[in-house]
């Protein structure tokens, strides 16, 4: 029995869009208490023992829910598995030791298979949106009844040691990020073809976007650690001094498009070809999204590299984020912002200022930021001599990031009523639409930033605050902001914005990882082990599990 009804498990992910609490199921990190066992040092057999326990537990309880199905509320499989999920993410050690302890089960013969079919019941049900772009269509489907957009993104590590550089296997397949590259192209077609069966059109209805991780889409990350190093070395003074890892310049990639440039004994002759070979998959991929009318978000990622991504984004912005006749989404390009990083008040000056100046549209996603722990480790362990700063790139606390998102946040919707009043100005001379100049995702899981954003919008007349509550967007808002949540984290914010924006098209997005599991288990460990500090504070997994053990024990009991 309890065989037939693991096997059944993958079935009872089912979707209910008209139920509030269909969303509540998902949830994860927000902030809370954290749990620190005492004298108790966690291993691999304790956790992979809790883990089958965890996963009998809602095979158990999937037999009972196949009747339920038709409900329209969070299955009681759902809210079992997130009971477990959250127990266990309130575990700081086990966060901590999550790549270990996958790793060992995964060595050891016949548990590897046993591991998979937990971690496949458990974390990858609650996180992950499915093996494939093509099995995320259900959810998104699901999530756009619910009024909400996705930001689809292939969620697997590069790994550099195994990958070759060579743009063809043996047998004739395309090899790692080249297999990548081939997977970013079909997850914009995925979700322009979801666009397209709706109906969507222009900025108003086409929500959807895929995410990009540049690490992933050539050989070896260490070409774009080694370009960053050369961008740093060689981009012309700035009349103001700022943070590392500095702001980009139109020239950056001058010495992979001029021939005539001087070459430099930081980047080897493999390095410009890797990196040309990356400029121009990114161009395909944009050129195919263009046509597609999705939105492209490049992920930021470790400062050491984001003087590269900085100045491949910077790229495509200027040449994809043009107005034309045959664009349907402006902006189509959107950079990755981080509240976190000192540099990014004044980066994004500079980007508004540049962008205004070149006459095409900025794209941008705000964030708090995910590698604290790492960028302050990273800091202190260089010499001094190496060290551009006097202080790590990122603020010292959560406050300091906190007020940095928030003044980032209100510079935005300054920009936004600036942008909308040009154009309405335009639209009245040219007697026609004009696109946006700008367009901002705020990306945060914290409600007081979303809050202050709302607020923001009231304030300074671009929303209205009606008598319910309720606050009323009209069409250029919501063709210029979005917010969005991960997928598995904090869904009752996602459904508090949901609920309280009256939008006419999605104003807030869940961010919907896929990939195989076996290659999709690194992705978790990362993601639990950046987001600790978020598990841990207030509201988080300990208060995520309170709930979904309020609800199972009022659905058993009444």
């Amino acid at each position: 029995m309890a065989t037939r009804a693991l096997a059944r498990l993958p079935l009872a992910r089912s979707y209910v869009p008209s139920s509030p609490a269909f969303h509540f199921s998902r949830r994860l990190y927000t902030t809370g208490p954290t749990l620190r066992p005492r004298f108790f040092r966690p291993t691999p057999i304790f956790f992979g023992t809790s883990l089958l326990a965890a996963v009998a537990l809602v095979t158990y309880q999937d037999g009972d829910d196949e009747k339920k199905r038709e409900i329209p509320r969070a299955s009681m499989t759902s809210l079992v598995r997130s009971y477990v999920v959250y127990t266990m993410c309130s575990i700081p050690s086990l966060v901590d030791y999550s790549p270990t302890i996958l790793s060992t089960l995964q060595a050891i013969p016949g548990i590897k298979q046993v591991t998979e079919t937990v971690v496949r019941h458990t974390f990858f049900a609650q996180f992950v949106g499915g093996d494939s772009a093509a099995e995320t269509v259900p959810l998104i489907e699901a999530l756009r009844r619910q009024g909400k957009g996705v930001l689809l993104g292939y969620s697997v590590e590069v790994d550099e040691a195994a990958a070759s550089g060579k743009p063809k296997s043996a047998s004739g397949e395309p090899v790692g990020y080249k297999r990548n590259v081939l997977e970013m192209m079909r997850s914009v077609d995925v979700v322009g073809e979801f666009e397209d069966s709706v109906g969507a059109a222009g900025n108003m209805g086409r929500s959807g976007g895929v995410a990009l991780k540049l690490t992933a889409l050539l050989p070896s990350a260490e070409s774009l650690k080694r370009f960053s190093t050369y961008l740093l070395e060689t981009r012309p003074p700035l009349s103001a001094p700022v943070a590392y890892p500095g702001v980009p310049h139109s020239t950056d990639l001058a010495i992979l498009t001029d021939s005539t440039r001087a070459k430099s004994s930081l980047l080897t002759a493999e390095d410009i070809t890797t990196l040309k070979d990356l400029y121009e998959d990114l161009r395909q991929i944009a050129i195919k999204a263009k046509q597609r009318g999705v939105k492209l978000i490049i992920d930021a990622e470790h400062t050491h590299y984001q003087p590269a991504i900085d100045a491949f984004v910077l790229a495509l912005t200027r040449e994809f984020n043009v107005p034309s006749q045959s664009s349907t989404v402006q902006p189509l390009i959107y950079g990755t912002y981080q509240a976190y990083l000192r540099r990014t008040p004044k980066m994004l000056e500079q980007s508004l200022e540049e962008a205004n100046r070149g006459g095409y549209a900025l794209g941008v996603k705000l964030v708090r930021g995910a590698y604290h722990s790492f960028e302050t480790a990273r800091y202190a362990s260089l010499p001094e001599t190496e060290k551009k700063d006097s202080s790590p790139p990122v603020w010292e606390s959560k406050d300091e990031t906190d007020r940095c998102y928030n003044l980032c946040a209100s510079r935005i919707i300054s920009a936004i009523k600036d942008d909308i009043t040009v154009s309405k100005q335009g639209k009245k001379a040219a007697g026609g639409a004009v696109s946006p100049r700008i367009g901002i995702i705020f990306a945060t899981h914290n409600k007081d930033s979303c809050e202050r954003v709302l607020e923001g919008l009231v304030r300074e007349g671009l929303a209205l605050r009606e008598d319910s509550g309720k606050v009323k967007v009209g069409v250029e808002v919501a063709e210029r902001v979005m917010f969005g949540q991960l997928l598995g984290m904090c869904d009752s914010l996602t459904e508090y914005i949901a609920g309280t924006v009256d939008s006419p098209s999605p104003f807030v997005f869940k961010y919907i990882p896929y990939g195989p599991l076996s290659e999709v288990l690194p992705y978790l460990s990362r993601r639990a082990i950046e987001n600790k500090s978020v598990l841990g504070g207030r509201g988080g997994a300990a208060d995520e599990r309170r709930q979904a053990k309020e609800q199972i024990w009022q659905r058993l009991f009444g």
